[in-house]
């Protein structure tokens, strides 16, 4: 279903830029 498409999109779009957030943080306070 497109729907699904949709959210399965929006999730690992989401996803993906938390963890590069979260690498990010982790980056710098390991400076």
């Amino acid at each position: 279903m497109p729907t699904w498409d949709l959210i399965i999109c929006i999730t690992q779009s989401l996803i993906s830029d938390f963890q590069h957030i979260f690498s990010t943080l982790k980056f710098e306070k390991d400076q």
